[in-house]
């Protein structure tokens, strides 16, 4: 809903000062969004495909190649950006994917699982990627069921059960001296036995 994919069946969200309703548009263009349903032509290549999704964006040729230039270098993309989707590793995939969904640079970054598929080393670059977004003040959602990535990146956070949010605060908050991990699970068996 807030990628504006599906409309809610009632009320609204902004993001920006944007209804997600009524100013979809609006919104798509000012996030970025990257989800695991996302999937990559595979007869392209990373190259032409960032290329396209900033034209989508009308992002001049100048800054494009140079935000592709910095984006492709930092996730190493620029080792395979001429190699078609269809035969890179999943990883390499999920980078492509997770640099073309900020090609146009957006105040408001939607992630979910980023880190999926990813080994160590990419991972960290994605997690230190976010934190250095987090500082320049982008606002990142991010779904994922990675509680230690929740506590690195994240300022709030929201623990969802059988879709329901159940708790809702900073990291500190719900930690309450221990993990995120803990928590969620103390709130997992707290709902299960009250489901007996």
């Amino acid at each position: 809903m807030l990628a504006t994919l599906i409309k809610p069946n009632s009320g609204d969200a902004k993001i920006n000062g944007h209804s997600i309703v009524s100013d979809s548009a609006q919104v798509r263009r000012t996030i970025g969004f990257l989800t695991s349903e996302l999937r990559l032509e595979e007869v392209f290549t990373p190259d032409y495909l960032f290329d396209f999704f900033s034209s989508l964006h009308h992002i001049d040729p100048a800054t494009r190649d140079r935000r592709k230039s910095n984006l492709f270098s930092r996730f190493g993309i620029d080792r395979f950006a001429q190699t078609r989707v269809a035969d890179l590793s999943t990883g390499r995939k999920q980078v492509t994917s997770l640099v073309i969904s900020i090609a146009h640079d957006p105040e408001t970054i939607i992630f979910d699982e980023p880190t999926n598929g990813l080994d160590i080393v990419a991972s960290k670059q994605v997690v230190d990627f976010l934190l250095e977004m987090r500082q320049q003040g982008k606002t990142i959602v991010l779904s994922t069921h990675m509680l230690d990535l929740v506590e690195k990146v994240c300022d709030e956070v929201g623990i969802i059960l059988d879709g329901s949010m159940v708790a809702q605060g900073s990291c500190k908050e719900l930690a309450s001296g221990g993990s995120l991990e803990s928590t969620f699970f103390r709130l997992y068996e707290q709902r299960s036995s009250t489901k007996q």
